[in-house]
């Protein structure tokens, strides 16, 4: 194999090898980044709708109250005026879902999935998490989300949720008597689930990553061709001229025109040496026939 052919291929080589490197090291930080992009959105979310659940606790539950005494209304309830504000809110941006599941909720949309019911779980036997973070489902239908757990903070509550008979006939007009009862203060009665997709973040990171890879992937094909380009006018061309060169003046012949061309100065002394050297062994041979044919050269 050629020298020339050698180092192309180990540099497209060690090119190839940097380039995979840094395709990974970059994915794996946009990745990252993704997560965290994703996780902000969440967040955020979460927090308005635990906004607007204060708000609507402390402002507008207690005006509704004195307004219309024992009637219920739906509108004076935090969770109907989170789930509401944010349903509105998908209408701009519908990839995101947020909603309050419960195992024994009032209203019996409200009720909590299988996975949803397995989350309640986790936060009721472990007083210390307030917050659960994680991804659920595959492909371009995973999910990234943030759940934290509702829990009945005062005896007001309990007003709508303790017995039956102890609330307000319209509320069980309209929902019936059958579920959201039985409450005590303290309990993890509901989850705040918010819901963001991750395959737009996902995308994104491989589009970043496409971009670094493939503006890398050029520069080192530019510098491969640049590279080869020299080696051959400089290392690998020069090298074929002394070769010729030598084989010429190694067998008594005079060396081409086209071989008579101008080389980087290393290989240029180098020909000067080998001139040198054939010169001075033809003269040598010259001297030594001199000898043989001289007579004070032949024996007596």
């Amino acid at each position: 194999m050629r020298i020339e052919t050698r180092l192309t291929a180990m540099t497209a080589l060690s090119f190839a090898v940097a380039a995979l490197i840094a395709g990974l090291l970059s994915y794996r930080v946009e990745i990252g980044q993704a997560r965290a992009e994703v996780n902000a959105k969440a967040e955020v979310l979460i927090s308005a709708a635990a906004a607007i659940r204060h708000y609507t606790s402390d402002q507008v539950t207690p005006l509704v109250a004195d307004i219309t005494g024992p009637a219920f209304l739906p509108q004076q309830v935090p969770a109907f005026a989170a789930q509401t504000t944010m349903l509105h809110l998908r209408d701009s941006y519908p990839q995101f879902q947020y909603r309050e599941a419960s195992i024994n909720p009032t209203n019996t949309s409200d009720r909590a999935s299988d996975w949803e019911a397995g989350l309640m779980s986790q936060l009721r036997n472990d007083a210390t998490l307030k917050e659960l973070v994680g991804e659920h489902g595959s492909g371009k239908s995973a999910r990234f989300f943030v759940a934290r757990p509702l829990r009945v903070e005062s005896a007001a509550c309990l007003r709508c949720h303790s017995v039956p008979d102890a609330a307000p006939h319209s509320m069980l007009t309209k929902y019936g008597a059958a579920n959201g009862f039985g409450w005590q203060v303290g309990d993890i009665v509901a989850l705040q689930i918010v819901e963001v997709p991750t395959a737009p973040s996902r995308q994104k990171a491989f589009n970043s990553v496409t971009v670094t890879v493939g503006s890398i992937a050029a520069t080192f094909a530019l510098i491969q061709v640049l590279l080869s380009f020299l080696i051959r006018q400089q290392i690998t061309r020069p090298l074929g001229v002394l070769s010729r060169t030598a084989r010429a003046l190694s067998l008594g012949q005079s060396v081409s025109q086209a071989d008579q061309v101008a080389l980087p100065r290393e290989f240029d002394e180098v020909r000067d040496g080998l001139n040198r050297l054939a010169n001075s062994v033809a003269l040598a041979r010259e001297l030594g026939g001199a000898d043989r044919t001289s007579p004070e050269g032949k024996a007596d």
